[in-house]
């Protein structure tokens, strides 16, 4: 009965009956439900230097990370967190607070800027990158009381090169790369001035 619960989440995921953009989701944002679940981002365009040849592609986009909320701790149960609020935030959020995000600005290039005790790509930095997120990225979701029981499993199954968290991918290593010298740059900026 767990497989057959597993390969349907698995299959919703990889051929989705909907597939929504970021403009869709800032306009409507109730299209996403206030539960917990899974959630996988396909792309249209993505950096060359993303290895995409083993990627799931549906419809031409390929499927390029996979994320859960709310992720596991003690209070999960009680977590705020959920499938709308985090696609929310990896749509209209920043570097700082979405993983996502912080990657793909890193592969666009963005520089990125302390800001406080935190770090983003700058106003008209996140404006570019959400501007490249409406036309190039795509997200579905499936409902799921737990999903931090079935994440490591997905991401096994789906291969995201993009994930970090989780993942075995070879990627894993140049995106950790390149965040470390973007935050290395932010750095540096910050105490020349």
């Amino acid at each position: 009965m767990v497989n057959n619960k597993f390969d349907h989440i698995l299959d919703r995921l990889l051929n989705p009956k909907f597939l929504y953009t970021r403009f869709e989701l800032i306009q409507n944002r109730n299209l996403i439900p206030k539960n917990p679940g899974i959630y996988t981002w396909y792309f249209k365009e993505i950096s060359t230097l993303v290895p995409t040849d083993d990627c799931h592609v549906f419809e031409n986009k390929k499927l390029l990370y996979l994320g859960i909320s709310p992720r596991q701790s003690p209070s999960a149960s009680m977590s705020k967190q959920n499938l709308q609020k985090r696609i929310i935030n990896h749509c209209r959020g920043n570097a700082s607070s979405s993983t996502l995000r912080f990657t793909l600005g890193c592969l666009r290039g963005l520089p990125l800027w302390r800001v406080g005790r935190r770090t983003n790509f700058g106003k008209e930095g996140e404006k570019s990158l959400s501007d490249w997120m409406n036309t190039n990225a795509l997200v579905t979701w499936v409902e799921y009381p737990s999903p931090w029981d079935i994440e490591h499993r997905l991401i096994c199954e789906t291969k995201p090169p993009l994930n970090i968290s989780g993942s075995f991918h070879e990627f894993k290593n140049t995106i950790l790369e390149l965040r470390s010298q973007a935050k290395q740059h932010a750095q540096s900026i910050s105490l020349a001035r």
